[in-house]
């Protein structure tokens, strides 16, 4: 199953000196059937919340990359050099 798609990235710093990011996704309609509520709804996946320690900044910064699809912050992708 895809991953649903990022509505919002919340970076807060944390009471250790590190940080909590919180991502919120967007919600998507559903058809359901049967009973009361059968109909069109909107479904709203589970947020995540990841905590990265004082020390984890290149953990967060490669996790910020990979989650808004940024070339040369998230992984595979190698920096353009400009």
């Amino acid at each position: 199953m895809a991953k649903p798609k990022l509505e919002e990235m919340r970076i807060r710093p944390a009471k250790n000196g590190g940080h909590n990011v919180r991502h919120t996704y967007q919600a998507k309609p559903t058809i359901t059937q049967g009973g009361r509520a059968s109909g069109m709804t909107m479904e709203q996946p589970p947020a995540e919340e990841h905590n990265f320690g004082p020390k984890d900044g290149n953990a967060l910064m490669k996790h910020i990359g990979e989650a808004l699809a940024l070339k040369g912050l998230g992984g595979n992708e190698e920096p353009s050099g400009d």
